[in-house]
C-alpha cells in the first residue's frame, strides 16, 4: 500500500500534463532498483541504532529521553524491505500513469466530481494492471527477503528465506528445507499465474 501510495503521486507530481516529462522520476526509480541490497540495510541499521540519526534527532528535539530499541526487530525488519522494495511498486505504476489521459480527469471534473472519486472511479481503474505488476514484483522477491532479515532482524528474527538457509545449514533437515523450498515455489507459481490472469483479463477487456 505504501508502494502503491508512493507511485501514484511521485507520477501525479512529477507529470507535466502538457509536455509529458516525467524522466526525472522514472531515472532516480532506476537508480534506487539497481543499488544492492545490502549497502542500503547498512545504512538503515545505522539510521536507526541508538545512536542513529533518527534517535539523535528525537532526543535533541525532546520527543523522547531514551534511545527508542528499533535495530534487530520487526520494526527494522519492514522499514528496510519498504526501503528496498519501494521502486519495484513504483516503476510499474510509473509506468502505467505515464500512458494515463489526463483529460479523462479533466472529464470527470467537468461533470463536477470530486478529487476523491475521480481517484477511485477514474485513476484507480486505469493504473491497474501496474498496482497488480507491482504487487507480484514485490510479492515474489519478499517471499524469499534473505540479507534484510539478517542484517536488520540480527538474526533474531527469521522468515522463510532464512528458515529454509538454516534447515540446509546449521539444522541438516534437508527434507524440512525442501518442503518449505518447494512451498515458496508453489506460492510464487500460484501469483504469477494469478497476475497472468490478470493481465489477459485486462487485454480481453480492452480489445473489447
Amino acid at each position: 500500500s505504501g508502494g502503491f501510495c508512493a507511485g501514484l503521486s511521485h507520477r501525479l507530481l512529477y507529470c507535466d500534463p502538457t509536455t509529458g516529462n516525467t524522466q526525472s522520476l522514472a531515472v532516480s526509480c532506476d537508480h534506487s532498483v539497481l543499488d544492492e541490497s545490502v549497502d542500503p540495510n547498512l545504512r538503515n541499521s545505522g539510521i536507526i541504532r541508538n545512536q542513529g540519526l533518527v534517535n539523535t534527532v528525537l532526543i535533541t528535539l525532546g520527543v523522547i529521553d531514551q534511545p527508542l530499541d528499533m535495530l534487530y526487530t520487526d520494526i527494522a525488519i519492514l522499514l528496510g524491505m519498504t526501503y528496498v522494495y519501494i521502486p519495484l511498486m513504483i516503476l510499474p505504476i510509473y509506468a502505467s500513469m505515464e500512458r494515463f489521459d489526463f483529460q479523462l480527469v479533466e472529464a470527470a471534473y467537468d461533470l463536477y466530481a470530486t478529487r476523491w472519486r475521480v481517484l477511485v472511479r477514474v485513476i484507480v481503474p486505469l493504473v491497474k494492471p501496474g498496482v497488480i505488476a507491482g504487487s507480484i514484483l514485490v510479492f515474489v522477491p519478499s517471499l524469499g527477503a534473505y540479507v534484510t532479515p539478517r542484517v536488520l532482524g540480527g538474526g533474531k528474527h527469521l522468515m522463510i528465506g532464512n528458515l529454509i538457509e538454516l534447515q540446509f545449514g546449521q539444522g541438516r533437515n534437508w527434507p524440512l528445507g525442501a518442503a518449505l523450498s518447494l512451498s515458496l515455489l508453489v506460492i510464487v507459481m500460484v501469483a504469477l499465474i494469478f497476475y497472468v490472469r490478470s493481465a489477459q483479463k485486462e487485454g480481453g477487456a480492452h480489445g473489447h
